[in-house]
């Protein structure tokens, strides 16, 4: 790879693990095994993920949305939430630590989907498990690009002509890793050096390679 001084992360399966499988579960146990794939295509087809992922809807709105699409009313939101939260999984300490070493020495920079009920369940998670407030959480990046803060979500062009345009990063100099091809296929059309995350990978160990470094010093 060429000169990086900047690493622009990924956050779902780079830096926190998530199981789609258990919201699956959870979702199927609420509205059947077909039931959940129909509502969860209906929403995907209909918009109501992509305007919750880029901030255009409410928390509420979207379970309002998921009532509709499928078809039951009564659904609760705090069952829906639970079943939505349910991907959530870790955020290993390391890698909490890999953030703060690097940023002694690159840019660092987070580029996530994320929707107000992910974001404020991790937020929570590291306060509980960490001590590590939101306000702490963000300073360990120069700038964290949230999708429903700043209405741009990947793999459209937008939020990589954004990012670029708001931090005043050279595409050249920055690294992406995402765990989605889609994604860094996408960025690399900007000139934006891009690596594909396997998340059975150790992200620690990837950056170490990436960075031809034994270790982040």
């Amino acid at each position: 790879m060429g000169s990086i001084k900047h690493i622009i992360f990924d956050f779902g399966n780079v830096l926190i693990n998530l199981d789609f499988d258990l919201t699956r579960i959870e979702f199927a146990k609420l509205l059947s095994i077909e039931g959940a794939y129909h509502t969860r295509n209906k929403l995907f087809a209909e918009g109501y993920a992509h305007d919750y992922e880029t901030g255009r809807i409410s928390e509420s709105e979207f379970f309002e949305a998921f009532r509709t699409c499928s078809g039951m009313p009564d659904l609760k939101n705090e069952d829906l939430k639970a079943a939505w939260l349910a991907l959530l999984q870790d955020i290993p300490k390391e890698r909490i630590e890999m953030l703060r070493t690097l940023k002694k020495g690159y840019g660092i920079y987070m580029l996530s989907n994320i929707n107000h009920s992910h974001a404020t369940a991790i937020h929570e998670y590291l306060e509980t498990e960490f001590e590590i407030s939101e306000k702490e959480w963000r300073a360990h990046f120069d700038i964290l690009y949230y999708s429903h803060e700043i209405g741009y979500r990947k793999p459209d062009a937008d939020i990589f002509e954004f990012m670029l345009r708001d931090s005043g990063l050279k595409a050249e100099e920055c690294l992406f890793i995402d765990d989605l091809e889609e994604n860094t296929k996408m960025a690399s059309t900007f000139g934006i050096q891009t690596h594909t995350h396997n998340p059975k990978e150790d992200i620690v160990e990837v950056v170490n390679r990436l960075l031809g470094r034994n270790k982040v010093e």
